[in-house]
This record gives C-alpha cells, sequence and structure tokens, in this order.
C-alpha cells in the first residue's frame, strides 16, 4: 500500500509529514511525495485509520494537502494529484475512482522527443505518432 501527498502550498513540509510515517518516502515533484505505508496497518489499522492519522499530523503541522491512499503508488499519485481531500482507492476499485480523470494528466501520454530511427519514423509520421496508445496508458497504471 503507498500513500501520496499533494499540495501547491506547503509544499516544502510534505516529506517530513511522509518520513514521520515511512522511511519509503519519494518526492516524485516539488509538490508530491509518495511514501510506503506497508506494515502501519498492524501499528495504526485500516486505511481510513491511517488516512485521518496522516491528516491528523498534517493539520498540526499547518499543511492543507491531498490524501491518497492505494495498493499502487502510481494510482495513488494519480488521485492525490487529480482528486481533493482524501482518497482511499481498495484493489480493483481504481478504474471506479480515477475515471473522471482525463487520459491527459496520465504522464505516459505526455509527447516524448525520441530518438534515433524511432524519433525519425515518429517525426516523418506527423503529431502524435510517438504518443502511446491509451490501452497502453491504462496498462501502466495498472488497469
Amino acid at each position: 500500500m503507498f500513500a501520496c501527498l499533494h499540495a501547491r502550498s506547503s509544499a516544502g513540509q510534505l516529506a517530513a509529514l511522509a518520513a514521520e510515517f515511512s522511511p519509503l518516502v519519494e518526492k516524485t515533484a516539488p509538490d508530491t511525495v509518495i511514501f510506503s505505508i506497508v506494515g502501519l496497518e498492524r501499528l495504526i489499522g485500516a486505511p481510513q485509520q491511517i488516512a485521518a492519522e496522516v491528516a491528523r499530523r498534517g493539520s498540526e503541522m499547518g499543511i492543507q494537502a491531498n490524501l491518497a491512499i492505494a495498493h499502487n503508488p502510481d494510482t495513488a499519485r494519480l488521485a492525490a494529484r487529480h482528486l481533493p481531500g482524501i482518497t482511499l482507492i481498495p484493489p480493483g476499485k481504481e478504474a471506479d475512482r480515477l475515471g473522471g480523470i482525463p487520459v491527459t494528466a496520465l504522464d505516459a501520454t505526455r509527447p516524448r522527443r525520441a530518438s534515433g530511427r524511432r524519433g525519425r519514423l515518429a517525426a516523418e509520421a506527423g503529431p502524435g505518432a510517438d504518443t502511446p496508445s491509451t490501452e497502453n496508458c491504462l496498462a501502466a497504471t495498472g488497469f
């Protein structure tokens, strides 16, 4: 299980908040951190209780952030960055909760600058030729 915090303000404190709950913290963007919550169920309780505790501690630190908990770190990141407040996504419910997020929000859909022969072929084929299909984007996020 993973948790993700996303905040436009107080972004500098997100890593410190996450580190209070896990030694495994990754800053994925200046305003976003992902951290493992494996083992916290034994210490704190169910994911709802973990979310409440993270939110409580964040409030004490003066942090206002979106918080998402999911089985997959990419799912948690997408939810925290695009869904307000606290979001809990149980395994198997990813499509239900993330379905309203536009495909353009997925990192895999951002145009990449390809190099070598493939890049030349994509440039010759025209705009969007190097963009992965929707099916590949969904597969990359665990759907």
